[in-house]
């Protein structure tokens, strides 16, 4: 009977054959162990099958898992503490994929269920929650209609299933502002109610330039990634641009419909009264545009006839139902709970303190700036289950505990007879589409130098040193085990069978390569390309590669050390390029690890270019619709610092940047622009009011947050809730996009709320102060 201590000593021993079995450092000296794994290998066919092909092999594989499932579990259920049990295998991960996938997408269901909800508590109707709902989730494949007949996208990846959480929160926006703008309307003076179209108008003058400008503003804020040279991401910037645009179109159109219908079903005798309307006056009789009219010169001399409005305002006013003489606003009185407290209670707050407010903000901005300055590239490859989870831990074992394989560490690829790819043709917006191989048609292997060179440069790699002083390639095991030299072998071939190399003649040369491929060389059919020739004998070689095995575990390996392995390799292959024969020239190294590295640059570069380009397409935007320098650049001051505080959180969370933290941070802008915009357009359309134009900035900023606050939280609530299930995901990318979002809505409710809204007391425009001239209308400007 062997004792423990025997059975330690026994593996000990013999470590080399079972050292797969425990941790990397167990061995005759260390007889301990963190870690123990078993293999077991199940055979086929089961009973009642006749092969392991074909749709037996999967009934057979549908089988074994459900077999095997329940087991997995009771290991799970039996781990302790001191003890984990873990499983993995190819068909009980892919189970376990999907099982996973299918848990989350709960979630999505469940964060319809929470907005559904937050929509009937704000207007208080399941007939216009359900209208809201549907045409927000219609606008989704209305986009993907778009981008699949015109761009010919066929891919609908798991970017295009994050637009739902994102148009969500969009699509309540909107669906708030208009439909506070109708309860508002029901306050306004007679002249507005005296019939439903006259009503309806005002609350599309109100309401609907606004939309309009958030929506473009946003749209366009996507649209900025179409410079992103990474497809997926440039395809989801176009999604979601198709995707707001069609949601704006719905909720101008099918909402406001289903809003009048609701109206004349619900309110027989005010519908009733809309049917036969008062008389309109001589004016808006002789000019249906009357109302949209501006007369400055009329109001800025004083003059007591038609009023000049700012072409989205209120028709010619009656007396006013204000408790002051000619103001033309409905008493704030009247107005909801929401609208009274943004009125009475919190403005005055804010401007109590709003210089408190922006000094503070001004050094939050330069502080989140400093820190944002340490965010990284994401080190390693992306990691779509949370640490804690099995699939996730297994993975860190076999990458820090258990042996290493010689699989375990990147392979290299030094290539000959590739120029490059020619992408002039190539269709940017499908990921399948490279472009065309460019062939260096210099390339001759048949050269005799060209032989002596590619020998001498698989030699000279192996010899390499990088600028850490350690070895390029893996050196402990045997070369054939860890490395392809096509040349290596067939000299050794041609020597063996008492043959000279190199091959002096051509054509000596293509018939013995074709020979060795035919007898001992078919392991290297992946590592030669040869042209295209329907008569075997002309076909010829187009490029030729060999194969490394590096020293670097790309799973583990800091973006820093890609780069230093970038480097080293393109300079040892430099080297060799100078000195190659004229029919050896142009040789490059390729690598997974390579591309990897390449990829999370352009991540990098995506998520920094992306936003300013948005920052910029949205400023213009703002600018242009509403015509004022200076509203334009308090927001986009906010929205930086938004954009600052983000990626001072992510550096603070631990995060860096990889490929879900750049797709989120191509929608930064698109969701910061939202709110800030919206206040902004309020504000200049009560400043530029006759009655309001010279009035203090605090009653300024009291009408516009009364009309738009409760609007503006709303919307921020919606988003903030169609994410917050996101949390409650296992996998990492839902989980992360989920808090980016969330942090988001958060930091730009905040911001505009509260900075931006203390920068409008401080210096907003009052009147046309910072007006651009050239962007107002012909009739407005007369007056200017």
């Amino acid at each position: 009977m062997y004792g423990i201590n025997d059975v330690k000593m026994m593996f000990a021993y013999a470590d080399d054959k079972f050292s797969w079995f425990f941790d990397r450092n167990f061995s005759m000296w260390r007889q301990r162990s963190q870690v123990l794994r078993s293999l077991f290998v199940f055979g086929g066919p089961l009973p009642g099958f006749n092969s392991t092909e074909g749709l037996e092999l999967e009934l057979q594989r549908d089988i074994l898992f459900k077999w095997l499932m329940p087991l997995a579990n009771q290991w799970k259920d039996n781990s302790t503490d001191e003890l984990r049990i873990m499983y993995h295998g190819t068909r009980v991960t892919e189970a376990e994929v999907d099982e996973v996938i299918k848990f989350d997408v709960l979630f999505a269901v469940a964060s319809l269920v929470v907005v559904a909800i937050w929509m009937w508590l704000h207007m208080r109707s399941v007939i216009l929650t359900a209208a809201g709902m549907f045409h927000i989730l219609l606008s989704i494949p209305a986009g993907y209609f778009v981008i699949r007949i015109i761009f010919q996208d066929k891919y609908l990846g798991i970017l295009m299933c994050m637009a739902i959480f994102v148009i969500l929160g969009i699509g309540c926006d909107d669906v708030f502002i208009l439909y506070d703008a109708w309860t508002q309307s029901a306050v306004q003076n007679k002249n507005i109610l005296r019939s439903l179209e006259s009503r309806l108008d005002w609350v599309f003058r109100r309401a609907v330039g606004t939309m309009f400008v958030t929506s473009f503003t946003t749209a366009a804020a996507f649209l900025a990634n179409v410079f992103s040279a990474l497809v997926p991401i440039r395809m989801f910037g176009i999604f979601m641009a198709m995707i707001v645009v069609f949601n704006f179109l719905l909720v101008v159109t099918w909402f406001p419909s289903v809003l009048i219908i609701c109206h004349r079903a619900f309110n027989k005798q005010e519908a009733q009264v809309d049917t036969v309307p008062e008389p309109a006056p001589a004016s808006a009789v002789e000019n249906p545009q009357s109302n949209l009219t501006i007369s400055l010169a009329k109001s800025l001399s004083g003059s007591s006839s038609e009023v000049s409005l700012d072409g989205i305002d209120d028709e010619v006013q009656p007396e006013p139902p204000g408790e002051e003489v000619g103001n033309p606003f409905p008493d704030p009185h009247k107005l909801g709970k929401s609208e009274r407290f943004f009125f009475y209670n919190y403005v005055p707050a804010i401007d109590g303190m709003n210089q408190l407010i922006v000094g503070i903000g001004l050094m939050l901005l330069i502080a989140f700036s400093i820190v944002a300055l340490f965010l990284k590239p994401h080190p390693g490859e992306p990691q779509f289950f949370p640490p804690n989870h099995q699939l996730a831990h297994m993975a860190f074992l076999e990458q820090t505990t258990f042996p290493l394989e010689s699989g375990s560490y990147e392979s290299v690829s030094v290539v000959w007879g590739i120029k490059g790819i020619d992408r002039e043709k190539a269709d940017s917006f499908n990921p399948d589409d490279l472009g065309d191989v460019e062939w260096n048609s210099d390339f001759n292997l048949a050269d005799p130098s060209s032989q002596e060179h590619l020998l001498n440069a698989f030699y000279a790699i192996l010899e390499a040193q990088d600028s850490r002083n350690s070895s390029l390639v893996m050196l402990d095991q045997k070369l054939e085990d860890l490395h392809r030299c096509f040349v290596c072998a067939f000299k050794d071939w041609r020597l063996s069978n008492n043959l000279t190399f190199p091959v002096e003649s051509a054509d000596e040369f293509w018939s013995s390569i074709k020979q060795y491929l035919r007898e001992d060389g078919s392991r290297f059919q992946n590592d030669l390309g040869w042209s295209d020739d329907d008569d075997p004998s002309n076909q010829r070689l187009r490029y030729v590669s060999f194969n490394f095995r590096s020293t670097l575990n790309s799973a583990i390996a800091t973006s820093y050390e890609k780069d230093l392995a970038l480097a080293a390799w393109s300079a040892v292959v430099a080297r060799i390029n100078a000195a190659a024969p004229e029919a050896a020239q142009g040789a490059f190294p390729t690598s997974k690890l390579f591309m990897w590295h390449i990829t999370e640059t352009n991540l990098v570069s995506t998520a920094l270019y992306g936003t300013l380009a948005s920052l910029l397409i949205a400023f213009v935007i703002m600018t242009v619709f509403t015509a004022n320098i200076i509203v334009s650049l308090m927001a986009l001051g906010t929205i930086v610092g938004i954009v600052a505080a983000l990626a001072a959180f992510m550096v603070v969370a631990g995060w860096s940047i990889g490929i879900i933290e750049s797709v989120a941070f191509t929608i930064v802008v698109g969701l910061s622009v939202d709110y800030s915009v919206h206040i902004g357009v309020s504000y200049i359309h009560f400043s530029r009011h006759w009655f309001l134009a010279d009035r203090d900035r605090r009653e300024i900023v009291q009408y516009a947050m009364a009309e738009i606050g409760t609007s503006v939280v709303g919307g921020a609530v919606t988003t903030a809730c169609s994410v917050l299930s996101l949390f409650f995901c296992t996998i990492t990318f839902f989980r992360t996009f989920g808090q980016f979002v969330f942090v988001n809505i958060l930091l730009s409710l905040l911001s505009s709320v509260t900075l931006f809204v203390a920068l409008l007391l401080l210096w907003g425009p009052r009147g046309f102060q910072g007006t651009i001239k050239i962007l107002l209308p012909k009739h407005a400007v007369e007056g200017f």
